[in-house]
C-alpha cells in the first residue's frame, strides 16, 4: 500500500507526525509567500504542477491532503478519478473559519462527500462536518513525546515562548503591553515581523524579543528552551498548533479562555482573557505554580496520546480497507515512477 500526505506549507508538525506514523511518504510544497490574494493564482498553479508530478512519482493508493487550501483538495480529486485512488481531507481550523475559504464551505462538504473520509481536528468542526452527510472522524493534534533538542541560550529567569505567525486573530500588541506589566519575565515571539505594523517594532519593552522566522528545528530549540508556552487566538473553535508542541516537549502552557481549548488542555494549562492585563496575570500564575503546572502537563501528554492513539488506530483501519479496495480495482497499476 502506497500513501502520500500533501500539504502546500513549508512544513506542517502534525503533516509529518501523521506520515511518519501511517509510513507515508510527506510532500512540503510551496512556492513563493504566502498571505498575497493577488499571487495566489500563480502560486497555486506552480504548487499544482509540483504536486502532480510527485503524484504521478508516487502512484498512491490513498492520498492525504491537508484544508486548506481548497485547490489541493480539488487537485487531489481529479488524481484520485483518473488514478482509481481514494483521498482524505485534513481540514485545519482555517477551512471552516477563515476567509476565503468559510465562503466556499459548499465545495468543502462537496468534496467530503467525496472523500474516503474527513479529519477534523476538535469537537467543534465534527459538529459542522457532522450535518454535510458524508465519512468523517476527528483526530486530534499529535502529542506523543519528542526527544528534547539540543535548547539555546536565552536570557531571563523565567522565559515564554510566544508562537505566532502574526495572523489577525493573534492579540500581539496585547502580548507586547503584557510584557511591559512584567519587566521580569522575558517573551520571545517567534514569526516573521514584516507581517507586523513597523511602528510596533520599534516600540518594544526590552524584555519583548522579536526571533523572527524560525526554521522548525530552531523553533522547537526555542521551546526546549523556555518555562513555558503561550499560543493566544481570538477565534474560538481552534486547536493552536503550538499547544500540541508544548505537550509534546513537556511544556506549561498559557492559552486562549475558549471552550473547545479548555475541553482538550484541562491541565498544565493556564487560559486567559486576550488583554494585556490577564495576560501578564496568567504569566505571573505559570512563574508561581510552575512544577505544579509542568506535572498536570505531563499528565495530560499521557491521557491525550492515549486519545490519540485510539482514534490513529481508527484510521489506519479505513486507510488499509480503502487500500484493499483500490488494489482489487486496480490490477493494472505500475510499480511507482514507472510513468
Amino acid at each position: 500500500m502506497i500513501i502520500s500526505f500533501i500539504s502546500w506549507a513549508r512544513y506542517q508538525r502534525r503533516t509529518a507526525r501523521i506520515a511518519e506514523q501511517l509510513g507515508a511518504t510527506a510532500h512540503f510544497i510551496r512556492c513563493g509567500r504566502g498571505g498575497r490574494p493577488l499571487t495566489a493564482p500563480k502560486r497555486y498553479y506552480q504548487q499544482a504542477r509540483k504536486t502532480w508530478a510527485a503524484l504521478r512519482q508516487d502512484r498512491p493508493d490513498v492520498i492525504l491532503v491537508q484544508n486548506p487550501p481548497l485547490p489541493l483538495v480539488l487537485l487531489a480529486d481529479v488524481y484520485c478519478r483518473l488514478r482509481g485512488a481514494r483521498y482524505i481531507i485534513d481540514s485545519h481550523t482555517g477551512a471552516f473559519v477563515s476567509s476565503p475559504w468559510r465562503q466556499f464551505l459548499w465545495l468543502h462538504r462537496l468534496l467530503s462527500r467525496r472523500a474516503l473520509t474527513t479529519l477534523v481536528h476538535n469537537w467543534a468542526q465534527g459538529d459542522v462536518v457532522k450535518t454535510w452527510g458524508c465519512p468523517w472522524m476527528e483526530l486530534i493534534g499529535c502529542p506523543l513525546s519528542l526527544p528534547p533538542p539540543e535548547p539555546v541560550s536565552l536570557e531571563g529567569a523565567f522565559r515564554v515562548l510566544v508562537a505566532s505567525s502574526f495572523d489577525a486573530d493573534e492579540p500581539v500588541r496585547d502580548v507586547i503591553a503584557a510584557a511591559r506589566l512584567t519587566p521580569r519575565v522575558h517573551y520571545y515571539v517567534t514569526g516573521d515581523p514584516s507581517r507586523l505594523d513597523p511602528r510596533v517594532l520599534g516600540d518594544l519593552p526590552p524584555n519583548c524579543h522579536f526571533t523572527g522566522y524560525l526554521s522548525y528545528d530552531d523553533y522547537m530549540r526555542h521551546m526546549q528552551s523556555v518555562d513555558a508556552v503561550m499560543a493566544l487566538t481570538t477565534r474560538d473553535g481552534t486547536l493552536l498548533q503550538a499547544a500540541w508542541e508544548g505537550i509534546a516537549l513537556g511544556r506549561p502552557l498559557i492559552l486562549s479562555d475558549w471552550p473547545v481549548l479548555r475541553s482538550y488542555f484541562y491541565a498544565g494549562t493556564v487560559h486567559t482573557a486576550n488583554r494585556a492585563a490577564s495576560i501578564a496575570q496568567a504569566v505571573q500564575i505559570a512563574e508561581a505554580d510552575l512544577p505544579n503546572l509542568r506535572q498536570g502537563i505531563a499528565d495530560l501528554q499521557e491521557e491525550l496520546e492515549a486519545t490519540w492513539r485510539k482514534q490513529f488506530a481508527d484510521l489506519q483501519r479505513q486507510i488499509s480497507a480503502a487500500a484493499k479496495s483500490t488494489a482489487a480495482d486496480r490490477p493494472w497499476k505500475r510499480a511507482p515512477g514507472t510513468g
